[in-house]
C-alpha cells in the first residue's frame, strides 16, 4: 500500500554488526509488572507473534519494550556485546552493504515460536542493574523513566525516540492498522532513477544477486506495487532507448568544428582565443571542442571546451560566447560548456551546467544556472541567490555510460517552471542567501520552496510528466514530492531470502 510521507519519521540508516550473547546476566529482584498485549508489533514489516514467541514484546508505562535477542538484533542490524566488567554494549546501526554477489540470499527474519500464551498477559520483570552503553553513550539505568529491564534472562530495551532514533539510528513509526514498526538492517537495493515512461520508473540496482538480473528494477509510478526486476535483455533494450533519447535531445546543442591556428583558436574565421590562452605550462595535453546552442533569430550560444588531460585526470575550462551576425561576444560570467539551454515562452533562456567532476568529485562552484533574458542580458542565479552551487534538476548524468541517466528532454513543467536544488555553501558569507532546499522557479525568477535539503547521497529526479521524485532519503524509499505520495519497500520484498 502506498504510504504517505508523514508516516515516515526518520532517515533509515542500518548495518549488520557482530553480536555477542551475554549468558548468565544476573537480574535484580523482579518487582516490575509488564504486560503483553495483542496490539500488533513488527520488525521490518513482519508481524511478531506475541502468542507464541518465546520472548514477547512487552509494555511498561505505555512504552513498548523489545527483547534484545539474536533474531531481533540481527534483523535490525544492531550489535550487542557483553563483558563482565563493562556490562552491556549496544552498537548503533549504519548502512548495510552486504550481498553484492551472485547466489547471495538475504537472511530471513526468524522467531523462536516455542510458547503458547493467551493475550493479554503479564509478567514480573526486573530493572537491569549492570552498566549499559548505546554506542559511546552511558545509560544511567537508575535514573531512566523507562529503564532497561530483564525478563527470562533477556535484556529488554525501551523503544523510546531517544534510544531508537537518536542513538541507534533506527526507524520507528506507528499507524492504526499495522501498529508499531521498527525498521533497520535493510540492504539498499534501489540505486538511482535512470529513466521513466508513462507508467514506470526505471531504477538501477545497488546489488545483483541472480545471474539473470539486468541491474535494473521497474517501479509503477503509482508507487503502490513492488519493484520488479528486469532481465538482461530487457535492460539492454532500455539502454538503447535511453541512448536514443540522449542523442535526440535538442537542448544539448550540436557539435561544431573549431580551428587551431598559429595565433589562436577560431570558429568560421572568428578569433575566439589568443595563443597564450591555448597553451599549458604543465605536461598536460590540450584539446578543444565546440558546441552550438541555437537561440531565436540569428542568435546562438557558442561554447568552447578546453580539455587539459594527463593520464586519467582531465580538467576542463569553458568559454561561452553570444554568437550573432558573424561576431562572438564572450560571456565571462558563465565559464563553462552548458549541459542544456532551455527556452522560455517569454523569449528568455535557462543556461545550466552539470558541474565538473574530477576523480568522482564534483567541484561545487561549477554547478551553475544562468538566465538570459529576451534582450540578451545574462544574470547568474548563483549570484542572485548567493549560492555556490545551483543545480537544475533533470539534466541527466554528466557522462552517459552504461545505465547512465539521459535526463528529461525538457524538464520544464506545463506552466514553464523548472526545478532547482540549492547547495550547502554561500558565495558570500557576508550576504544573506536563499534557504537550502529544492525549489521551482519560473522565467520571472520567482522561487517556490518544495522541500528541504536532501542528504548528499539522495537523488532528485524530474520525470517525463514533470513530477519530482526523490530516491535515497531513506533506504529503498521513493517520494513523489509533486503529489505527496511515498513508499518504502523492505529488502526482503526485492531479494531472495534464505
Amino acid at each position: 500500500m502506498t504510504r504517505r510521507i508523514g508516516q515516515f519519521m526518520v532517515t533509515i540508516l542500518v548495518v549488520f554488526m557482530s553480536f555477542t550473547y551475554a549468558p548468565g546476566i544476573q537480574a535484580a529482584d523482579a518487582n516490575i509488572r509488564v504486560s503483553v498485549s495483542d496490539d500488533p508489533v513488527r520488525i521490518n514489516g513482519q508481524l511478531i507473534d506475541n502468542t507464541r514467541t518465546k520472548y514477547p514484546f512487552v509494555t511498561y508505562k505505555g512504552i513498548t519494550y523489545m527483547p534484545l535477542t539474536w533474531d531481533n538484533t540481527s534483523a535490525l542490524g544492531i550489535g550487542l556485546a557483553w563483558d563482565e566488567s563493562a556490562g552491556l554494549q549496544v552498537f548503533p546501526a549504519s548502512v548495510t552493504r552486504f550481498g553484492n554477489s551472485i547466489g547471495w540470499k538475504k537472511p530471513s527474519f526468524k522467531q523462536e515460536l516455542s510458547a503458547n500464551r493467551k493475550l493479554p498477559a503479564s509478567y514480573m520483570a526486573a530493572k537491569a542493574d549492570y552498566p549499559i552503553y548505546i554506542g559511546s553513550s552511558a545509560i544511567d539505568n537508575s535514573k531512566e523513566q523507562y529503564p532497561f529491564l530483564e525478563l527470562q534472562d533477556i535484556t529488554y530495551m525501551p523503544l523510546t525516540w531517544q534510544f531508537v532514533h537518536d542513538l541507534l539510528r533506527l526507524t520507528i513509526f506507528w499507524d492504526a492498522k499495522n501498529g508499531l514498526n521498527v525498521i533497520g538492517g535493510q540492504q539498499q537495493v534501489l540505486g538511482r532513477i535512470l529513466y521513466d515512461d508513462a507508467d514506470y520508473l526505471y531504477i538501477s540496482a545497488s546489488i545483483i544477486t541472480a545471474s539473470d538480473q539486468g541491474g535494473v528494477l521497474k517501479v509503477s509510478k503509482t508507487l503502490a506495487e513492488k519493484p520488479v526486476w528486469m532481465n538482461k535483455a530487457e535492460a539492454g533494450k532500455l539502454q538503447e532507448q535511453m541512448e536514443q533519447q540522449r542523442q535526440a535531445d535538442p537542448y544539448r546543442g550540436t557539435a561544431v568544428e573549431v580551428e587551431t591556428r598559429e595565433d589562436g583558436l577560431y570558429y568560421e574565421g572568428i578569433k575566439l582565443l589568443e595563443k597564450a590562452e591555448m597553451v599549458s605550462n604543465t605536461s598536460m595535453s590540450i584539446d578543444f571542442s565546440g558546441t552550438m546552442f541555437k537561440l531565436d533569430g540569428n542568435r546562438s550560444l557558442l561554447a568552447i571546451q578546453k580539455r587539459n588531460s594527463y593520464l586519467t585526470v582531465s580538467i576542463n575550462t569553458g568559454y561561452l560566447y553570444m554568437y550573432s551576425d558573424g561576431k562572438a561576444e564572450l560571456l565571462k560570467e558563465f565559464p563553462q560548456v552548458p549541459a542544456k539551454v532551455i527556452p522560455n515562452r517569454d523569449g528568455s533562456y535557462w543556461i545550466a551546467s552539470n558541474g565538473q567532476s574530477v576523480r568522482g568529485h564534483v567541484w561545487l562552484d561549477t554547478l551553475r544556472l544562468a538566465h538570459l533574458d529576451a534582450d540578451g542580458n545574462l544574470q547568474m542565479m548563483n549570484q542572485r541567490w548567493n549560492q555556490l552551487s545551483v543545480t537544475m534538476l533533470g539534466l541527466g548524468s554528466r557522462d552517459f555510460i552504461w545505465l547512465g541517466e539521459p535526463g528529461t528532454t525538457n524538464p520544464q513543467t506545463v506552466d514553464g517552471r523548472i526545478f532547482v536544488q540549492l547547495g550547502d555553501f554561500p558565495l558570500d558569507r557576508e550576504r544573506e542567501r536563499v534557504e537550502l532546499g529544492i525549489y521551482s522557479v519560473d522565467s520571472e525568477l520567482n522561487l517556490t520552496r518544495l522541500s528541504g535539503p536532501l542528504p548528499t547521497t539522495a537523488q532528485a529526479y524530474v520525470s517525463s510528466d514533470k513530477q519530482l521524485y526523490t530516491l535515497g532519503e531513506r533506504v529503498n524509499t521513493i517520494i513523489n514530492i509533486s503529489s505527496g505520495q511515498a513508499n518504502m519497500w523492505y529488502d526482503h520484498e526485492m531479494l531472495e531470502t534464505e
